[in-house]
């Protein structure tokens, strides 16, 4: 069964821009670190294309992603989560 499909369609639009906030967050901290999708993916022992596809925001990301993702570019998780919901205006 579809996960989506208990949802509304607002309830779907923010996830879906929920997902495209954290793969922006993810975009710019790896681009600030110099770290190519293929290195981020190497050192968590992923593969590349769960990499775009968070960056995307074709893909959501557990919370226990978000830790791995978080350690691997050396921010706290919480600071990480702050910075998706500032830039989706939730304070």
């Amino acid at each position: 069964m579809d996960a989506s499909a208990d949802l509304d369609q607002s309830q779907i639009d923010e996830k879906k821009a929920l997902a495209w906030a954290a793969g922006s967050k993810l975009r710019g901290l790896r681009g600030e670190r110099r770290l190519t999708q293929q290195q981020l993916a190497d050192l968590l022992g992923w593969n590349k294309k769960t990499i775009q596809r968070f960056e995307n925001g074709e893909r959501e990301m557990t919370m226990g992603q978000v830790f791995e993702l978080a350690e691997a570019l050396s921010v706290s998780p919480a600071e990480f989560v702050r910075s998706v919901e500032k830039s989706m205006g939730i304070e």
